[in-house]
């Protein structure tokens, strides 16, 4: 449902725009819509991975899983920093003489390097897979793998585990990546439409951790309310055992 709104909604972007050259300008444009849009996305991704990192070593004690999320947070900051080219879109430095040779936007990035900007294309469409990859298999294998754990246990898995029902978006940006990297349905498709199949894939990403979050969430406090449970209930049983010892000493 997410993907064909989507969908509908770029389609209908460039079928309202006047030309190609207008909506090029207005999308992909320097400061353009999806350029900022991918940039509040890649940050609040950012922070709230490593939100998540916190809240699970801090209040859960999980510490490996809390490192996966710390990491994605690394990751994806370096991520951003590649968008704004460092800082060089807001502040506005010129790109150094070497280094602009060597880019092919002129910038100070290090995407659009030789090697790098040569096979740009491929190497996103491989990316996407994997990613795609992860969240159709990820689910299926921790589903069998904590079958015999404990329901807290489960509970946690469930939690950090990708939500499956979000195949679709993911298989929309693996479609949009390699039409671009095959040249196909180019007079439909463009080379910059790439840069929709990533604001996609980064809002996707961040709907799955705004649902580990809420579920960690949930969690916590199911876990407070048993203690507080545990804790109610021990008050009697501390009660009798005071009066049996006294009754014993008497």
């Amino acid at each position: 449902m997410l993907a064909a709104v989507v969908v509908i909604l770029i389609t209908g972007l460039k079928l309202g725009t006047a030309d190609m050259d207008t909506y090029k300008r207005l999308v992909f444009g320097e400061g353009g819509l999806v350029e900022w849009a991918q940039v509040l996305t890649l940050a609040t991704v950012c922070c709230l991975a490593w939100q998540i990192g916190y809240d699970l070593i801090i209040r859960l004690n999980e510490v490996w899983p809390s490192l996966v999320f710390r990491g994605l947070s690394l990751l994806v900051g370096l991520l951003l920093l590649e968008k704004l080219a460092w800082g060089q879109v807001i502040f506005g430095w010129k790109t150094p003489e070497a280094l602009r040779e060597l880019n092919a936007q002129n910038e100070t990035t290090l995407h659009n390097i030789g090697w790098f900007q040569d096979r740009l294309d491929v190497l996103t469409f491989l990316a996407t897979v994997a990613v795609l990859a992860i969240v159709v298999l990820v689910p299926w294998i921790c589903k069998r793998a904590s079958r015999q754990g404990s329901s807290e246990r489960r509970a946690l898995v469930r939690a950090l585990m990708p939500a499956s029902y979000t195949w679709p978006l993911f298989l929309f940006v693996v479609g949009i990546a390699y039409c671009v990297a095959t040249r196909s349905y180019s007079d439909v498709i463009y080379n910059r439409d790439q840069e929709w199949g990533e604001l996609v894939l980064y809002g996707s990403g961040l709907l799955l951790l705004l649902r580990t979050w809420g579920c960690l969430g949930q969690q916590k406090k199911l876990s407070s309310l048993r203690s507080q449970y545990t804790d109610a209930q021990s008050v009697p049983m501390r009660f009798c055992t005071s009066v049996l010892c006294a009754s014993a000493l008497i």
